[in-house]
C-alpha cells in the first residue's frame, strides 16, 4: 500500500456546503478531485506557491485590470 507523506500534494473527493441568502445549504458532492496543499506547508508557503503560480500565469497571459486576484 502507498504512504502519503507530509511534503506531497493531496488528492481528495470533497464535499461544499453550499449557503443561499444566508441560509445553510445542503452537502454536495464534487465530481472531480481536488488538489491540496501538501500537509507540511505553513501559510506564508502556500502564499509564496500561490504568488509564484501567479507570477508566471501574467506572463504568460497577462492581466485584466477587470479581473484581480488578491491573496492575503
Amino acid at each position: 500500500m502507498f504512504k502519503q507523506t507530509d511534503d506531497m500534494p493531496i488528492d481528495a473527493l470533497i464535499s461544499i456546503r453550499y449557503s443561499i441568502r444566508q441560509k445553510t445549504g445542503k452537502w454536495i458532492d464534487k465530481r472531480q478531485k481536488s488538489s491540496m496543499f501538501p500537509m507540511n506547508w505553513d501559510i506564508n508557503r502556500v502564499k509564496q506557491e500561490i504568488a509564484l503560480v501567479y507570477d508566471e500565469w501574467v506572463k504568460v497571459y497577462g492581466i485584466s485590470k477587470k479581473k484581480r486576484i488578491h491573496v492575503t
